[in-house]
C-alpha cells in the first residue's frame, strides 16, 4: 500500500465527468504494470483531499479480500480528524480493451464497497493504456 499526495487540483468535483477527468490526470504518467486499487479521499465539500491510497498488486479477483476490509479501512480515514467526506476508487491494471471477467468482478466489489460507506457514491472507474473509464456492467439479459 502506497499513500501518495491527493492531486494538485483542489477545484470540487461537480460531476461524474469531473472525476473522469481528474482520474485521468491523476493516472496519466502513472506506469500501469500490476493490477491496483486506488482510493481518492474527496471532502464534505467535493475536494480532493488526502490521502491518495494505491493498492498495488492485487489478485485478478477480489476473491479473498473482505469488502469490511475495505470500508473499514476507508471509513477509518473518513471518520478520523477533519474527515467526513466520501471515496472515489479507481482499479489500474495493465493492457487494454475489453473489460474482463477480473475487471467486472473488481468493479462489482469496489461499487458494493462504495455503496457500503454512504452518500455521495461516486463511480468506480478502471484506467488501463492510459485510458479512464466508468464502470459499467453490461446491460442484464430478459
Amino acid at each position: 500500500m502506497s499513500v501518495r499526495r491527493p492531486p494538485q487540483d483542489q477545484t470540487p468535483l461537480a460531476s461524474t465527468t469531473a472525476l473522469t477527468a481528474l482520474w485521468q490526470r491523476t493516472v496519466a504518467w502513472e506506469p500501469l504494470r500490476v493490477r491496483s486499487i486506488w482510493l481518492l479521499f474527496i471532502d464534505a465539500r467535493a475536494r480532493p483531499s488526502g490521502p491518495l491510497i494505491t493498492i498495488d498488486d492485487v489478485a485478478d479477483g477480489p476473491y479473498a479480500v473482505g469488502l469490511d476490509e475495505l470500508v473499514d479501512l476507508c471509513r477509518g480515514i473518513l471518520d478520523g480528524p477533519g474527515g467526513g467526506g466520501s471515496v472515489a476508487m479507481l482499479m489500474s491494471r495493465a493492457g487494454g480493451a475489453p473489460w474482463t471477467v477480473s475487471d467486472r468482478a473488481w468493479g462489482r466489489f469496489l461499487t458494493r464497497g462504495a455503496e457500503e460507506l454512504g452518500p455521495p457514491v461516486w463511480p468506480v472507474h478502471l484506467a488501463h493504456s492510459q485510458v479512464v473509464e466508468r464502470f459499467r456492467l453490461p446491460a442484464r439479459r430478459r
